[in-house]
């Protein structure tokens, strides 16, 4: 009759258990034995407790400071339409010789950025001249 591995594990007799600690100490000897097995063992796991309590609380104070940081990375990125300024400067090369902007040659580069900056300016223009409290929303009647 067959016995799943488990219930092996659980009835194991002594005479394996010598077995298998004889086999250890032929290989790394008494002090390896207690040393893996035995109080190495215990205090082996119980400093990597006490270390994986350190690295949670110092991962608790730093995780604010790490979302700011990926907020802020967030907020320059969505800020300035870097996107834009690469795919000028990826034009630029490619209408030197050929394409519709040609006519500005190297300068494609300089026309995407005043592009870009004139885009901002419209938009900061129109951001400026609308108002936009709550109460203004609200209770302007005009």
């Amino acid at each position: 009759m067959f016995a799943p591995a488990g219930r092996d594990r659980a009835q194991a007799d002594p005479r394996r258990t010598a077995a298998a600690a004889a086999g250890i100490v032929s290989s790394v000897g008494l002090v390896g034995l207690v040393e893996q097995y035995g109080i190495g063992g215990v205090l082996y796991a119980t400093f990597l407790e006490v270390i994986s309590a350190i690295q949670s609380f110092g991962g608790t104070i730093t995780a604010p400071f790490r979302a700011f940081g990926s907020g802020l990375a967030d907020l320059v990125a969505a800020a300035f339409p870097v996107r834009i300024v690469n795919e000028a400067a990826d034009f630029t090369a490619f209408s030197i010789t050929r394409g519709e902007w040609s006519i500005f040659g190297p300068f494609t580069f300089a026309v995407g950025i005043a592009a870009t900056l004139a885009g901002l300016w419209v938009f900061l223009e129109i951001i400026r001249r609308i108002d936009l409290s709550l109460f203004g929303a609200l209770l302007d009647r005009r």
